[in-house]
């Protein structure tokens, strides 16, 4: 298993990104055997850029079979106009 989302930071990373990282590992690791991850819990994240780094995770693999990503349903994230995901857990 090889974390690829970097999350010690807020910044979403693009499929392109990810993919590299991919093919750093698979430098290493025979592509049957890698399983790709992020590099730690997301729970600190907020759901807003959680969501954008797993969009980007599960994205990466089309970068890495040299297909667009941009070819494929692509929603923009975070929804113009949205601060904040608005899916949130109550405050207790």
């Amino acid at each position: 298993m090889v974390g690829v989302i970097d999350l010690g930071t807020n910044a979403v990373e693009t499929p392109e990104q990810v993919a590299e990282r991919i093919r750093a590992a698979l430098k290493f690791i025979a592509p049957e055997k890698l399983v790709v991850a992020p590099d730690c819990g997301m729970k600190y994240l907020e759901r807003h850029v959680a969501y954008g780094k797993l969009v980007a995770l599960a994205r990466a693999p089309l970068s890495c079979e040299g297909k667009s990503p941009a070819n494929y349903a692509r929603q923009a994230w975070p929804p113009a106009g949205a601060a904040r995901s608005p899916l949130r857990a109550p405050r207790l």
